[in-house]
């Protein structure tokens, strides 16, 4: 470990060491980013995002290395083998994308593992081949176990950083944490792998490559690399972008527009969701039908935006209430539903009084003040249907009777009351289409004669 500390310190230019390791936290960020991205995909999309990945890894890890290479300070002339240097490049590519495939392969703790461990292998072979091109006038000599263990603290830690990548219990530290032991990969394989490094100088001659010289090429290999890295950002941001235009149309199609509540699509997803949860877990639920009462008053009196004010205010006061898996939403007009899971009947019935409470409430908007009031009427699961359809509609059933009596609290659904009200609803709606459709015919009826 001294070694190591004394080969940063004393054997590489202090600038240039933190150009290097600037370039490999920026790159590193990056790809965590990315890789995070390329996980969540699961369309043919993943592998180009995975090669995207491979290409800022390969970049930065390159980069990376050169830049520090190039730090390395030594009194015997440099030559640089283009075409060695540019398989290095290409190694790192490659290796990348064969760890990032296996990382995200399957939803399994053991993938990210291996995957981040052939990721490390990727910088280790990298850096020895990036080595291979470093000539330098002079024996070079490699002591073993430094090289032994820059290429396991490589694979150890970029194993760690894809497994804290993938994995959720790190929550929004996932990508720091990520980071920060992939930095560590790429930085403790370089300097542990340069003191391994010895070189007998055959000739002390100045170097073809001059400080000023060394300081460009550096400069012009970092700047590569952020070219490369900005790429994989911009098409990171593309992607967000994307994702926040697809995410906003999802929120316009299923919540209502001068609310914010969820509209009747959205409800109705939620609502078989919790029936299965319901189900699997043996509670209930209480579905709430809301109609306002002197809404239309309002709107006569008063106009159509301080209705939308009013609308607005009691949603407002209603999300208020909620509690845990609590969700109201509204349908349309002024009415809303409401829904809330429970194992205890008396959370149930709080839930509701506190909706009624904040519906009846007095209203001050600008100039005028009112009283909405609310008729509420409630189906329970599975007392009262076992399904979503048939659960919204008691609820409504129970609402419209309570509206019918002018009731000030809410109704529970009576299967005998509400089934014949349901059942005069229908013959009405039979009625009106039988007109509409001409099929109603008169008949004489002869009077029965009295006997």
């Amino acid at each position: 470990m001294i070694d190591v500390a004394l080969c940063i310190a004393v054997e590489h230019d202090p600038w240039l060491v933190v150009l290097a390791i600037l370039i490999c936290c920026v790159g590193a960020f990056v790809v965590a980013q990315m890789f995070e991205q390329a996980r969540t995909i699961s369309s043919l999309q993943r592998f180009g995002w995975i090669f995207l990945t491979a290409i800022a890894a390969g970049a930065t890890i390159w980069c990376t290395h050169f830049v520090a290479m190039i730090a390395y300070k030594v009194e015997v002339p440099i030559h640089i083998d283009p075409v060695l240097t540019i398989v290095s490049l290409i190694v790192a590519i490659v290796g990348m994308s064969i760890g990032l495939g296996v990382a995200i392969w399957r939803p399994d703790p053991a993938f990210p593992l291996v995957g981040g461990a052939l990721a490390g292998g990727a910088v280790a072979a990298m850096h020895f081949t990036g080595m291979a091109a470093y000539r330098v006038d002079g024996f070079v000599e490699w002591r073993l176990s430094y090289v032994i263990a820059s290429a396991l603290c490589a694979i150890v830690f970029a194993s760690a950083a894809f497994a804290t990548l993938y994995s959720p219990r790190f929550g929004r530290y996932r990508i720091w944490l990520g980071t920060g032991l992939f930095v560590t990969a790429i930085a403790t394989l370089h300097f542990t792998a340069m003191t391994a490094l010895r070189i007998a100088p055959l000739a002390l001659s100045d170097t073809p490559l001059t400080t000023e010289g060394m300081h460009a090429l550096g400069l012009a290999t970092a700047i590569v690399g952020l070219l490369v890295i900005a790429a994989g950002i911009a098409a990171l941001v593309d992607r967000r972008i994307r994702s926040d235009a697809v995410q906003r149309l999802h929120h316009m199609a299923m919540n209502d527009a001068l609310t914010g509540l969820p509209n009747r699509t959205s409800f109705q997803a939620e609502l078989q969701r919790q029936i299965e949860v319901a189900q699997a877990t043996g509670t209930r639920l209480a579905v709430v039908a809301i109609d306002l009462d002197r809404f239309k008053e309002i709107n006569d009196l008063h106009g159509h935006q301080a209705g939308d004010d009013v609308l607005v205010v009691l949603a407002n006061r209603m999300r208020k209430e909620l509690q845990g898996d609590d969700v109201v939403a509204r349908f349309g007009g002024d009415e809303f539903v409401a829904l809330a899971r429970y194992h205890d009947r008396d959370r149930m019935l709080n839930f509701i009084a506190r909706l009624d409470a904040a519906l009846k409430a007095p209203l001050s908007l600008g100039a005028f003040r009112a009283r909405a009031g609310a008729s509420i009427g409630v189906a329970i699961f599975p007392n009262d249907a076992d399904h979503a359809e048939a659960l919204t509609n008691n609820a409504d059933l129970a609402m419209y009777r309570a509206k019918r009596e002018g009731s000030l609290e809410p109704r529970f659904y009576d299967a005998r009351l509400d089934e014949a009200v349901g059942d005069r609803r229908e013959f009405a709606n039979d009625l009106r289409r039988a007109i509409d459709d001409s099929r109603l015919e008169l008949h004489d009826q002869v009077a029965a004669q009295p006997i």
